[in-house]
């Protein structure tokens, strides 16, 4: 018995479904594809770009929720942060907890590791692979510790699925492995429907079970959080932050997001005080009571395809005279694949064809090629330090180009502050920057220092104009998407953006033959 796979996607030729005598390979490929779906298919979990002050001299806590898979997988984290002076000892720690209680949760450990930094004002990537989260998670409790000299700046955080190894019997999410050489052994082995369907269940299975970070709002989990909704703010109790958006590669018309929060308030009623609301659609309303809170928000899709986006904006509201601090906002979205049999069992096996095992071949190839999610972060992009964000994302098999959408905030009282204009770099070319022009970058003639808590606030989302342009010299005006690595495997994208108080990343652009991968 053995757990034959495939190291990345592998598509299968049409010439080889064409055979005078039928052969099994095209399927046996279809299944070795199924388990390198379920060993690699890798979409962030958690994707944080941290709202937090710059320039920290303290620890710092963060309580993230989590969705992690029904299968206790093993995870990689990438920790970005960076230190002012050279040479510093960060310890990073990593906690679960599989009941949430504020300040009482019982916390158990996944790592701790320390960290020695490269040098002065670089950027740290800590990263750890193969930590089991187990299925009853439901918060981690990321900490970093303190700097002996200088400070340090918390920017990123990334959650993903390592690479995983394969076991015998079904998973209690649902997949079943093909752990069987038989259909190419000396024998023969027939081909059966089972086979059939069960590429298809089990590839629309892993993409269910492991949900994507679609939106993330995180800061530190304090008596001082870097934002806090006040009636101070602008005479009123209700404060609505930028919207941000997510791209929801090919979602259908009715797609629901999983959202979870933790907030607390000083003193008055906590009840409603926190909301994510689609812009211009639904909103999910969360109680600020320190416990973790869940619900689900229905939402519509602008556009279509790979540009499918939803912008979503996180509100909060306090009693008067009181306070209310949002700890964490988070939500996850999964593609919907299709999962129905290929072949009905209430009827007699079908004569095997090259078009059955072509629509077998191509369920797992859609499941394996499809983008993951463009998560909507939302930070704050007016403090020190911080004018510069540095995130990742990652990156599908097939990716060709990516595009973005940076969030734009300010103060309605000050219009003569503008930005310097967005600079992005990526890490396939690294240097290099997208300026503008941007779609929708002017904010009633004005174009803002973002911020949060001000008195009068207005925002906006420049989305870069051109989904597939790109030089592979560099960007350039009018060329502002990302030229990235196309290749059979997912991989970690590294960036930065300057002056936004939010931003997302999303495949713009796939190969047009699959088959050369």
């Amino acid at each position: 018995m053995a757990f034959t796979g495939n190291a990345g996607i592998t598509f299968t030729k049409q010439a080889a479904q064409l055979m005078p005598k039928l052969s099994a390979e095209p399927l046996a490929n279809a299944l070795r594809n199924l388990n390198y779906l379920y060993r690699r298919h890798s979409p962030a979990v958690l994707s944080v770009a941290y709202c937090t002050a710059g320039n920290l001299t303290r620890n710092a806590v963060y309580h993230i929720p989590i969705q992690p898979s029904a299968d206790g997988l093993g995870y990689s984290f990438e920790h970005r942060f960076l230190c002012d002076a050279a040479t510093q000892t960060i310890t990073v720690t990593v906690d679960y907890c599989t009941v949430y209680a504020s300040g009482a949760t019982v916390w158990t450990n996944l790592y701790t590791v320390n960290e020695t930094t490269a040098g002065a004002s670089v950027l740290f990537t800590s990263i750890r692979n193969g930590v089991v989260i187990p299925r009853t998670a439901v918060a981690i409790r990321v900490q970093y510790s303190a700097p002996a000299v200088g400070t340090r700046t918390d920017h990123h955080l990334l959650v993903y699925p390592s690479v995983q190894t394969i076991v015998a019997g079904v998973t209690l999410s649902g997949f079943v492995p093909w752990d069987d050489g038989a259909l190419t052994s000396a024998e023969g082995f027939a081909i059966h429907e089972e086979f059939l369907n069960r590429v298809a269940s089990s590839s629309a299975t892993i993409l269910a079970d492991r949900k994507q970070c679609a939106f993330a709002f995180v800061q530190e989990y304090t008596a001082t959080p870097a934002f806090v909704c006040s009636d101070l703010i602008n005479g009123a109790i209700t404060y609505s932050l930028p919207s941000t958006r997510c791209y929801l590669p090919n979602a259908t018309d009715a797609e629901t997001l999983n959202v979870a929060a933790i907030g607390v308030v000083s003193a008055g009623s906590p009840t409603g005080c926190i909301q994510l609301a689609q812009s211009g659609g639904e909103v999910v309303t969360f109680n600020a009571d320190g416990t973790l809170q869940t619900s689900t928000l229905a939402i519509s899709q602008g556009a279509i395809g790979l540009d499918t986006y939803a912008d979503l904006q996180l509100r909060v509201s306090n009693t008067t005279g009181n306070t209310a601090s949002v700890y964490a906002v988070v939500a996850w979205w999964a593609p919907t694949a299709d999962n129905s049999d290929l072949v009905n069992w209430s009827n007699p096996a079908p004569v095997a064809a090259s078009s059955l095992l072509a629509a077998t071949a191509d369920r797992v190839q859609t499941c394996a090629v499809w983008p993951y999610v463009g998560c909507a972060h939302l930070f704050d992009g007016n403090t020190v330090a911080l004018s510069t964000r540095y995130l990742a994302a990652r990156i599908a098999p097939g990716a060709k180009s990516a595009r973005f959408a940076v969030s734009e905030s300010g103060d309605l009282a000050t219009p003569s502050a503008t930005f310097g204009g967005h600079t992005i770099t990526g890490g396939t070319m690294a240097g290099k920057t997208s300026l503008l022009p941007w779609q929708a970058n002017d904010v009633n003639g004005t174009t803002p220092t973002p911020a949060f808590g001000v008195a009068e606030p207005i925002e906006a989302i420049a989305v870069s104009t051109k989904a597939e342009g790109y030089s592979t010299a560099g960007f350039v005006n009018g060329e502002t998407a990302l030229q990235l690595v196309t290749q059979n495997t997912p991989y970690t994208e590294r960036m930065s953006v300057t002056y936004a108080s939010g931003f997302s990343v999303a495949v713009s652009r796939q190969i047009e033959d699959f088959e050369s991968l």
